[in-house]
Protein backbone atom coordinates (compact mmCIF):
# COMPACT_ATOMS: atom_id res chain seq x y z
CA UNK A 1 0.00 0.00 0.00
CA UNK A 2 1.14 3.34 -0.83
CA UNK A 3 1.06 5.86 2.13
CA UNK A 4 1.50 9.37 2.24
CA UNK A 5 5.16 11.28 1.46
CA UNK A 6 5.46 12.71 4.93
CA UNK A 7 4.60 8.80 6.85
CA UNK A 8 6.88 7.68 4.25
CA UNK A 9 9.95 10.40 5.70
CA UNK A 10 8.50 9.08 9.06
CA UNK A 11 8.88 5.72 8.72
CA UNK A 12 12.82 6.29 7.25
CA UNK A 13 13.55 8.46 10.66
CA UNK A 14 11.82 5.48 12.91
CA UNK A 15 14.05 2.88 11.28
CA UNK A 16 17.13 5.76 11.87
CA UNK A 17 16.27 5.91 15.60
CA UNK A 18 14.98 2.46 16.79
CA UNK A 19 11.20 3.59 16.29
CA UNK A 20 8.68 0.53 15.74
CA UNK A 21 6.39 2.07 12.88
CA UNK A 22 3.16 0.61 11.74
CA UNK A 23 0.38 1.72 9.75
CA UNK A 24 -2.84 0.82 11.56
CA UNK A 25 -5.21 1.99 8.87
CA UNK A 26 -5.93 -0.57 6.09
CA UNK A 27 -7.74 1.40 3.95
CA UNK A 28 -5.94 4.84 3.23
CA UNK A 29 -2.56 4.47 4.86
CA UNK A 30 -2.89 8.01 6.77
CA UNK A 31 -2.39 6.67 10.61
CA UNK A 32 0.40 5.37 12.02
CA UNK A 33 1.62 4.08 15.51
CA UNK A 34 5.34 4.65 16.56
CA UNK A 35 6.33 2.49 19.40
CA UNK A 36 9.21 2.85 21.78
CA UNK A 37 10.35 1.52 25.23
CA UNK A 38 6.68 0.30 25.73
CA UNK A 39 4.99 3.92 25.02
CA UNK A 40 2.84 4.90 21.75
CA UNK A 41 2.03 7.64 19.56
CA UNK A 42 -0.36 7.86 17.02
CA UNK A 43 0.12 10.26 14.09
CA UNK A 44 -1.20 10.85 10.78
CA UNK A 45 -0.91 12.55 7.44
CA UNK A 46 -3.07 15.00 6.17
CA UNK A 47 -5.35 17.08 8.41
CA UNK A 48 -4.63 14.54 11.90
CA UNK A 49 -1.09 15.61 12.31
CA UNK A 50 1.91 14.27 12.02
CA UNK A 51 4.03 15.86 14.47
CA UNK A 52 3.52 13.78 18.17
CA UNK A 53 4.48 16.22 20.18
CA UNK A 54 1.83 18.73 19.60
CA UNK A 55 -1.42 18.57 21.46
CA UNK A 56 -4.84 18.32 19.45
CA UNK A 57 -6.49 21.71 20.94
CA UNK A 58 -3.82 23.86 19.76
CA UNK A 59 -3.40 21.75 16.81
CA UNK A 60 -7.15 21.89 15.80
CA UNK A 61 -7.27 25.94 16.43
CA UNK A 62 -3.83 26.36 14.15
CA UNK A 63 -6.23 24.56 11.65
CA UNK A 64 -8.53 27.55 11.97
CA UNK A 65 -6.86 30.41 10.29
CA UNK A 66 -9.21 32.92 12.04
CA UNK A 67 -9.06 32.30 15.61
CA UNK A 68 -5.18 31.80 14.79
CA UNK A 69 -4.85 34.72 13.62
CA UNK A 70 -7.28 36.07 16.99
CA UNK A 71 -4.61 34.73 19.16
CA UNK A 72 -1.61 35.81 17.80
CA UNK A 73 -3.16 39.63 17.59
CA UNK A 74 -3.69 39.63 21.42
CA UNK A 75 -0.45 38.17 22.29
CA UNK A 76 1.42 41.40 20.10
CA UNK A 77 2.23 39.87 16.87
CA UNK A 78 1.09 41.07 13.16
CA UNK A 79 -0.89 39.29 10.94
CA UNK A 80 -2.19 40.57 7.62
CA UNK A 81 -4.92 43.53 7.20
CA UNK A 82 -8.13 41.57 6.64
CA UNK A 83 -11.04 39.78 8.18
CA UNK A 84 -13.05 36.82 8.36
CA UNK A 85 -16.74 36.07 6.99
CA UNK A 86 -19.14 33.49 7.04
CA UNK A 87 -20.48 32.37 3.91
CA UNK A 88 -22.36 29.45 4.81
CA UNK A 89 -22.91 29.74 8.60
CA UNK A 90 -24.11 26.10 10.44
CA UNK A 91 -27.20 26.44 12.50
CA UNK A 92 -26.34 27.43 15.96
CA UNK A 93 -23.14 29.47 15.09
CA UNK A 94 -22.36 32.48 17.63
CA UNK A 95 -21.30 35.02 15.18
CA UNK A 96 -20.95 39.32 15.37
CA UNK A 97 -22.84 41.55 13.15
CA UNK A 98 -21.13 42.40 10.11
CA UNK A 99 -19.60 39.21 9.37
CA UNK A 100 -22.28 38.08 6.48
CA UNK A 101 -21.36 37.53 2.89
CA UNK A 102 -22.75 41.18 2.00
CA UNK A 103 -20.36 42.89 4.66
CA UNK A 104 -17.50 40.82 3.21
CA UNK A 105 -18.44 42.08 0.02
CA UNK A 106 -18.59 45.91 1.50
CA UNK A 107 -15.51 45.12 3.86
CA UNK A 108 -13.71 44.05 0.16
CA UNK A 109 -14.51 47.29 -1.29
CA UNK A 110 -12.68 49.45 1.48
CA UNK A 111 -10.40 47.59 2.00
CA UNK A 112 -9.17 47.24 -1.61
CA UNK A 113 -10.11 51.01 -2.15
CA UNK A 114 -12.63 49.46 -4.61
CA UNK A 115 -10.71 47.01 -5.85
CA UNK A 116 -7.81 49.55 -6.84
CA UNK A 117 -5.86 46.78 -4.78
CA UNK A 118 -5.72 43.24 -5.62
CA UNK A 119 -6.63 41.38 -2.55
CA UNK A 120 -6.27 37.64 -1.29
CA UNK A 121 -9.23 35.53 -0.70
CA UNK A 122 -8.63 32.05 1.31
CA UNK A 123 -10.51 29.83 2.98
CA UNK A 124 -10.39 29.58 6.84
CA UNK A 125 -9.92 25.81 7.27
CA UNK A 126 -7.54 25.23 4.21
CA UNK A 127 -3.79 24.13 3.67
CA UNK A 128 -1.61 25.28 1.10
CA UNK A 129 -2.39 27.29 -1.45
CA UNK A 130 -5.71 25.52 -2.24
CA UNK A 131 -8.62 27.85 -3.58
CA UNK A 132 -6.58 30.71 -2.31
CA UNK A 133 -7.21 33.59 -5.10
CA UNK A 134 -6.12 36.75 -6.12
CA UNK A 135 -9.28 39.16 -6.89
CA UNK A 136 -9.32 42.28 -8.27
CA UNK A 137 -12.87 43.21 -9.02
CA UNK A 138 -16.16 42.24 -7.21
CA UNK A 139 -17.38 39.80 -10.08
CA UNK A 140 -14.09 37.87 -9.26
CA UNK A 141 -14.33 37.93 -5.69
CA UNK A 142 -18.02 36.74 -5.93
CA UNK A 143 -16.36 33.85 -7.96
CA UNK A 144 -13.77 33.38 -5.60
CA UNK A 145 -16.70 32.71 -2.62
CA UNK A 146 -18.27 30.57 -4.60
CA UNK A 147 -15.70 28.96 -4.90
CA UNK A 148 -14.62 28.14 -1.09
CA UNK A 149 -18.10 27.76 -0.02
CA UNK A 150 -18.09 24.13 -1.77
CA UNK A 151 -15.30 23.26 1.46
CA UNK A 152 -15.33 25.94 3.95
CA UNK A 153 -18.21 27.82 5.46
CA UNK A 154 -15.60 30.92 6.51
CA UNK A 155 -13.25 33.37 3.87
CA UNK A 156 -10.58 34.93 5.21
CA UNK A 157 -10.28 38.73 2.62
CA UNK A 158 -6.78 40.09 2.87
CA UNK A 159 -4.83 42.38 1.67
CA UNK A 160 -1.77 41.43 -0.71
CA UNK A 161 1.53 42.05 0.94
CA UNK A 162 4.62 43.16 -0.78
CA UNK A 163 7.52 41.36 0.90
CA UNK A 164 10.05 38.84 1.06
CA UNK A 165 8.48 35.29 2.20
CA UNK A 166 9.76 33.25 4.79
CA UNK A 167 9.28 29.49 6.77
CA UNK A 168 10.55 29.34 10.12
CA UNK A 169 10.33 25.73 11.74
CA UNK A 170 10.32 25.57 15.47
CA UNK A 171 10.42 22.71 18.26
CA UNK A 172 10.15 23.96 21.33
CA UNK A 173 9.79 27.58 20.63
CA UNK A 174 13.28 26.77 19.04
CA UNK A 175 14.23 27.74 15.67
CA UNK A 176 15.20 24.19 14.13
CA UNK A 177 15.58 25.80 10.71
CA UNK A 178 14.75 29.08 8.72
CA UNK A 179 14.79 29.87 4.45
CA UNK A 180 13.59 31.98 2.26
CA UNK A 181 10.47 31.59 -0.53
CA UNK A 182 10.82 33.50 -3.70
CA UNK A 183 7.39 33.71 -5.58
CA UNK A 184 7.31 32.47 -9.96
CA UNK A 185 9.24 34.26 -12.07
CA UNK A 186 10.60 35.47 -15.24
CA UNK A 187 14.26 36.70 -15.86
CA UNK A 188 14.23 39.56 -18.51
CA UNK A 189 17.62 38.70 -21.19
CA UNK A 190 17.30 42.44 -22.28
CA UNK A 191 16.03 41.65 -25.83
CA UNK A 192 12.87 39.89 -25.47
CA UNK A 193 9.43 40.99 -24.47
CA UNK A 194 7.37 40.44 -21.28
CA UNK A 195 4.26 38.36 -23.69
CA UNK A 196 7.43 36.12 -25.57
CA UNK A 197 9.55 35.04 -21.87
CA UNK A 198 5.93 34.18 -20.61
CA UNK A 199 5.31 32.01 -23.76
CA UNK A 200 9.10 30.41 -23.22
CA UNK A 201 8.71 29.16 -19.96
CA UNK A 202 8.51 25.43 -19.48
CA UNK A 203 5.29 25.89 -17.36
CA UNK A 204 3.14 28.16 -19.29
CA UNK A 205 1.06 29.03 -16.42
CA UNK A 206 1.35 32.55 -14.32
CA UNK A 207 -1.61 34.35 -12.78
CA UNK A 208 -2.91 36.89 -14.79
CA UNK A 209 -4.93 39.07 -12.01
CA UNK A 210 -1.09 39.35 -10.29
CA UNK A 211 0.95 39.76 -13.49
CA UNK A 212 -1.79 42.64 -14.63
CA UNK A 213 -1.37 44.39 -11.09
CA UNK A 214 2.87 43.56 -11.24
CA UNK A 215 2.86 45.37 -14.73
CA UNK A 216 0.46 48.27 -14.26
CA UNK A 217 2.32 49.13 -10.95
CA UNK A 218 5.32 49.55 -13.03
CA UNK A 219 3.65 51.11 -16.32
CA UNK A 220 4.40 48.24 -18.29
CA UNK A 221 2.92 45.82 -20.24
CA UNK A 222 3.13 42.54 -22.06
CA UNK A 223 5.37 44.10 -25.09
CA UNK A 224 7.82 45.87 -22.71
CA UNK A 225 11.49 44.54 -22.96
CA UNK A 226 13.49 44.66 -19.59
CA UNK A 227 16.79 44.73 -18.55
CA UNK A 228 19.34 41.61 -18.72
CA UNK A 229 18.53 39.78 -15.17
CA UNK A 230 15.53 41.88 -13.80
CA UNK A 231 12.97 39.63 -12.41
CA UNK A 232 9.45 39.93 -12.85
CA UNK A 233 7.20 37.66 -10.83
CA UNK A 234 4.06 36.00 -11.77
CA UNK A 235 2.19 34.43 -9.05
CA UNK A 236 1.91 35.90 -5.82
CA UNK A 237 1.90 32.26 -4.30
CA UNK A 238 5.38 31.58 -2.95
CA UNK A 239 4.72 28.15 -0.80
CA UNK A 240 7.10 25.49 -2.22
CA UNK A 241 4.43 23.30 -2.78
CA UNK A 242 2.51 25.32 -5.56
CA UNK A 243 5.76 27.05 -7.55
CA UNK A 244 7.55 28.78 -5.36
CA UNK A 245 11.50 28.57 -5.06
CA UNK A 246 13.59 28.02 -1.98
CA UNK A 247 16.34 31.05 -1.78
CA UNK A 248 19.04 29.48 0.90
CA UNK A 249 18.50 28.83 4.48
CA UNK A 250 18.66 31.81 6.85
CA UNK A 251 21.09 31.91 10.39
CA UNK A 252 18.50 33.16 12.56
CA UNK A 253 19.98 36.21 15.24
CA UNK A 254 19.34 36.69 18.85
CA UNK A 255 16.50 39.33 18.01
CA UNK A 256 14.37 36.62 15.99
CA UNK A 257 14.83 33.45 18.34
CA UNK A 258 13.41 35.49 20.93
CA UNK A 259 10.38 36.49 18.72
CA UNK A 260 9.88 33.03 17.38
CA UNK A 261 10.10 31.48 20.96
CA UNK A 262 7.17 34.24 21.84
CA UNK A 263 5.07 32.93 18.39
CA UNK A 264 5.10 29.39 19.39
CA UNK A 265 4.28 29.98 23.10
CA UNK A 266 1.05 32.48 21.68
CA UNK A 267 0.09 29.31 20.15
CA UNK A 268 0.85 26.18 22.00
CA UNK A 269 2.64 24.52 19.62
CA UNK A 270 5.77 22.77 20.57
CA UNK A 271 6.25 21.82 16.55
CA UNK A 272 5.45 24.59 14.73
CA UNK A 273 5.84 26.05 11.16
CA UNK A 274 5.48 29.68 10.89
CA UNK A 275 4.87 31.47 6.95
CA UNK A 276 5.98 35.04 7.35
CA UNK A 277 6.64 38.42 5.59
CA UNK A 278 9.41 40.89 6.57
CA UNK A 279 10.59 43.62 4.58
CA UNK A 280 13.52 44.14 6.46
CA UNK A 281 14.24 40.13 5.98
CA UNK A 282 13.92 39.38 8.87
CA UNK A 283 16.26 41.16 10.60
CA UNK A 284 14.13 43.39 12.15
CA UNK A 285 11.36 41.57 14.02
CA UNK A 286 8.88 44.12 14.55
CA UNK A 287 8.10 44.27 10.72
CA UNK A 288 7.20 40.57 10.67
CA UNK A 289 3.43 39.64 9.43
CA UNK A 290 2.46 36.00 10.04
CA UNK A 291 0.41 35.27 7.51
CA UNK A 292 -0.08 31.06 8.58
CA UNK A 293 0.43 28.93 11.54
CA UNK A 294 0.77 24.54 10.80
CA UNK A 295 1.00 22.28 13.30
CA UNK A 296 2.04 19.73 10.93
CA UNK A 297 4.59 21.26 8.74
CA UNK A 298 5.49 19.83 5.74
CA UNK A 299 9.10 18.92 5.33
CA UNK A 300 9.19 16.93 1.87
CA UNK A 301 9.76 19.50 0.01
CA UNK A 302 12.98 19.96 1.55
CA UNK A 303 13.60 16.29 1.83
CA UNK A 304 13.34 15.81 -2.10
CA UNK A 305 15.33 19.36 -2.56
CA UNK A 306 17.99 17.19 -1.14
CA UNK A 307 18.40 18.21 2.05
CA UNK A 308 17.40 14.89 3.85
CA UNK A 309 20.36 15.43 6.52
CA UNK A 310 18.71 17.98 7.70
CA UNK A 311 15.39 16.22 7.80
CA UNK A 312 16.28 13.20 9.51
CA UNK A 313 18.65 15.49 11.92
CA UNK A 314 14.94 17.13 12.73
CA UNK A 315 12.91 13.83 13.10
CA UNK A 316 15.71 12.54 15.37
CA UNK A 317 15.02 15.62 17.47
CA UNK A 318 11.46 15.33 17.91
CA UNK A 319 11.39 11.77 18.56
CA UNK A 320 13.77 11.73 21.27
CA UNK A 321 11.78 14.15 22.82
CA UNK A 322 8.99 12.26 22.65
CA UNK A 323 9.78 8.97 24.12
CA UNK A 324 12.46 10.60 26.60
CA UNK A 325 10.02 12.84 27.95
CA UNK A 326 6.86 10.57 28.10
CA UNK A 327 3.60 12.48 27.72
CA UNK A 328 3.45 15.98 25.81
CA UNK A 329 3.45 18.90 27.69
CA UNK A 330 2.67 21.97 26.78
CA UNK A 331 4.40 25.49 27.49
Amino acid sequence: MEIPRSLQILKEACERNAVAFEIVDEFSGFIARLSKNGESRLVGAAWFGVYPLNRAAPFAIARDKAFTHHVLESAGFRTPPGGHFFLSPREGWNRPPGRDRTDALRFAEKLSDKFARPLVVKPNSGKGARHVTLVSSRQSLEAAFDAIVKTDAIVLVQSLIEAPEYRLFLVDGEIVFAYGKARPAIECDGESTIAALLRARESGAYNQTFLDFQLGAAGLSLQSVLAKGRRLETDFVANLAAGGSFTGFIDPHPALRAWAARAARAVSLRVTGLDVFSSSGLADPSDIVVTDVNGSPNLSTLYDLGHKVLVMDVWRLILEKTFEEGWPKGF
